[in-house]
């Protein structure tokens, strides 16, 4: 309990400085939010999925881990055809499993993550059904990770933060005018539907990682000490980080919206024993109109 208390103390401070900046940018005074709120449409987003996560952390063991994990995430995007802004919250857990040589262990996993996203349209690279936007994402992390089979190796923390070039193309499939279908004496109407499909692709060109470089061993125990963090190492230009995903988002009549998205994702953090993870993320999300 002491560690996991430490562990907290060391984690507010960071979640709190990579909070503020993206709050505050996102600030305006009383007499321009109606402006604003007219200029670029708000949803808050609810979002709850499966992941099938693997990792290696070689400063432990070079066997991969990999299972199934829970997802859950919630979101705030402000976004019209001209820009984009979305500040996501992101909480993944599960039991990840190692077979091998007929020895089964297991690692309990607890992934925290913060998405902060800027794009903007490329003016000479639309039309009325399609669009493309380039911009830059704030993309953090910090993985928690206890496996009681590594005795002092069990407990394993590890923060990544990258700003990362990000592209997003944009193909309207909207229904725009009523539609009737009739299958033998089945008539079904379809009314006017505005559909989305939307691909991102991003790139890490910063990275930086907050983790000791070396195989490490819990020694708390022994000598009395509750510095957890003792030896980790914080290094910038560092790294590497590639994901890519895609969003179908159906709009409702009421303005509301669901959405139905694919995920992949992929990081390693840059010491020589380093750790690397991998995820695929299937979910849902709904999308209230502000």
């Amino acid at each position: 309990m002491t560690n996991m208390y430490q562990l907290a103390k060391r984690l507010l401070p960071l979640c709190l400085c990579l909070l503020l900046p993206s709050l505050a940018w996102t600030q305006a005074s009383p007499q321009d939010l109606p402006k604003a709120k007219n200029r670029r449409p708000s949803y808050i987003k609810l979002t709850t999925g499966l992941q099938q996560g693997s990792f290696r952390d070689w400063a432990t063991s070079p066997l991969p881990y990999s299972g199934p994990l829970r997802y859950f995430a919630l979101s705030q995007q402000d976004l019209d055809f001209r820009r984009e802004s979305s500040l996501t919250l992101s909480y993944s857990a599960g039991k990840l499993r190692s077979d091998f040589n007929q020895h089964l262990d297991q690692s309990e996993v607890n992934l925290f993550a913060l998405n902060y996203q800027e794009l903007f349209l490329l003016p000479f690279l639309h039309s009325d059904r399609f669009q493309l936007k380039v911009g830059a994402t704030l993309e953090a992390n910090v993985n928690v990770r206890d496996n009681e089979a590594l005795f002092n190796n069990s407990q394993g923390v590890e923060g990544m933060a990258s700003i990362t070039g990000t592209f997003k193309a944009t193909l309207d499939l909207s229904r725009k005018v009523s539609k009737t279908l009739q299958f033998l004496f089945i008539r079904q109407s379809l009314q006017p539907r505005r559909k989305l499909l939307a691909w991102y692709f991003k790139l890490g060109l910063l990275n930086a990682t907050y983790r000791n470089g070396f195989l490490y061993t819990g020694h708390a125990p022994i000598i009395n000490s509750d510095d957890f963090f003792a030896d980790y190492e914080l290094q910038f230009f560092s790294g590497f980080r590639l994901s890519s995903h895609v969003d179908y988002t159906i709009y409702l009549s009421n303005e509301n919206a669901f959405q139905f998205s694919y995920q992949w994702q992929a990081y390693r953090t840059g010491n020589l024993q380093a750790f690397e993870m991998a995820q695929h993320t299937l979910s849902f999300s709904f999308l209230f109109r502000l």
